[in-house]
């Protein structure tokens, strides 16, 4: 038996050993258009990020439709109404919570709608915050009365302070006369 790299193996001593000759590119005779065109690369996909988002039919379709969704998401976020912002009889009121070193600090955000006339009256607020845990249940309250100044253009605030009960989110509800408004938002943990 033959050692080493130029030793044939598998053949039996005394014979002569099988050699292939072949002429190069040969089989391709043999291969079907479409096989011989991925392998010599004339059907090589497209280079490049955009044109292969856009390089076949299935590929547009999948890109526009992706496009679309994205828009769609874009327009909803931006229109989509905030749960720790509402307008009540010409306020706009905003609520914000946050938790730090052990309390959790909630404050009411108001100033005039926009589109409210001016006038020099005042408006009554009936203010309640309430703390919610993870599930849901009440574990803190504090009920105030405001009286908003339509006359004042600058934003004013209602603050109130909790202990920390594992808050997980602040809900509040105005009351201007016969209507009322619940604001929610969740509590920051800083």
């Amino acid at each position: 038996m033959a050692f080493g790299d130029n030793q044939l193996d598998g053949y039996t001593e005394g014979e002569e050993p099988l050699v292939f000759h072949y002429k190069r590119g040969d089989f391709r005779k043999y291969e079907s258009e479409q096989c011989r065109n991925i392998a010599t690369g004339v059907d090589a996909p497209a280079r490049g990020f955009f044109k292969v988002l856009v390089a076949s039919k299935g590929n547009r379709i999948l890109f526009i439709t992706m496009m679309m969704c994205f828009v769609l998401m874009l327009v909803m976020s931006i229109f989509s109404a905030k749960s720790n912002v509402d307008t009540i009889g010409g306020v706009t009121c905003e609520l914000t919570a946050f938790s730090f070193q052990d309390n959790v600090y909630a404050s009411l955000k108001m100033k005039k709608f926009r589109n409210e006339q001016a006038s020099d009256g005042y408006r009554n607020l009936e203010i309640a915050f309430s703390l919610l845990d993870a599930d849901g249940n009440t574990v803190a309250e504090y009920e105030t009365i405001y009286s908003f100044d339509m006359a004042n253009k600058e934003e004013q605030f209602v603050r109130s302070t909790f202990t920390d009960y594992e808050a997980h989110s602040s809900r509040c509800v105005v009351t201007c006369g016969n209507d009322s408004r619940t604001i929610k938002s969740s509590v920051e943990h800083r």
